[in-house]
């Protein structure tokens, strides 16, 4: 019973600030950055598998985040009611500071593991593809898996059909399977460089200000950051090395969007052969 009542006296007093927190939890299930599926998959999930993992890694510091916030607002509210001896104003107090603490201590945690989660995704795509994705981030490598996996199995497809093993019906089911999920690592992939290439001018602008503020050459430190050989003028401050691993970061952020970008072209060029390729089978 005093269980019952003071876990009632809880929600009363902090329900509008949990209810936020608790639908903040349930909301990180909702469409993100990489949209919703639009590819029915029925014959290649294998193909489709690294746009899926895109999404299932997406939500991780969401999600550690707001689960860090429900618990702590949780526990911090139990505690300020207790301590408060009972009043409102204490659980409603306790709860807004626990959630803070877990909240931060959550975000802190989901940063780590999607850090490494990255990692391993890189590392798996890159045993898996043709071709280095060393300068590549985990949304151009998984287009670029898919993209490769469905043209392997359209032209698998395009044999059977030539050879009389699938007739029309079948073969255009498959292929509007390919077409899709193709279509989608397109998408994914021209909205991932759109952002990454805000993000990349951005960095720009703030290292040239930093540059500025500081008396420091702007191209000295990017051509140091590219040649990997800090100059005395930069290595001997704390203010230059730290424009440096700026430089560096934003290099290899430019990297990444000259990867993304080539694989959006070589879908999109994929893509109209594949249409083209169908058309004529099909003809």
């Amino acid at each position: 019973m005093i269980i019952r009542a003071t876990y009632c006296r809880l929600y009363s007093a902090s329900r509008s600030f949990l209810t936020l927190l608790l639908c903040l939890l349930a909301s990180t299930g909702c469409a993100g950055k990489y949209g919703t599926q639009t590819t029915n998959v029925a014959y290649y999930p294998d193909c489709y598998a690294p746009i899926e993992e895109l999404r299932t890694s997406e939500f991780t510091v969401e999600k550690s985040t707001a689960a860090g916030a429900v618990v702590g607002g949780v526990l911090g509210g139990i505690v300020g009611l207790i301590a408060s001896g009972g009043k409102g104003s204490g659980a409603a107090i306790g709860a807004a500071t626990g959630a803070a603490v877990g909240g931060a201590a959550g975000y802190g945690m989901g940063k780590s593991k999607q850090s490494s989660e990255d990692a391993s995704l890189l590392a798996d795509y890159n045993s898996r593809l043709d071709g280095n994705i060393q300068e590549s981030d985990k949304t151009t490598a998984a287009a670029r898996l898919a993209r490769q996996c469905y043209e392997r199995q359209f032209t698998a497809a395009a044999s059977a059909f030539k050879a009389k093993h699938l007739n029309k019906e079948q073969f255009n089911a498959r292929y509007q399977e390919i077409l899709a999920g193709m279509e989608e690592a397109a998408s994914l992939l021209g909205a991932a460089n759109k952002n990454n290439t805000q993000l990349v001018a951005a960095y720009n602008r703030a290292l040239n200000e930093e540059a500025d503020k500081r008396g420091l050459s702007a191209t000295l430190v990017r051509s140091s950051a590219r040649s990997k050989k800090s100059p005395p003028e930069l290595a001997k401050t704390a203010d230059g090395s730290e424009l440096t691993r700026m430089a560096v970061k934003t290099s290899r952020m430019e990297q990444a969007v000259s990867a993304g970008q080539e694989e959006e072209r070589l879908l999109q060029e994929r893509l109209a052969t594949t249409r083209r390729q169908a058309a004529d089978l099909m003809s």
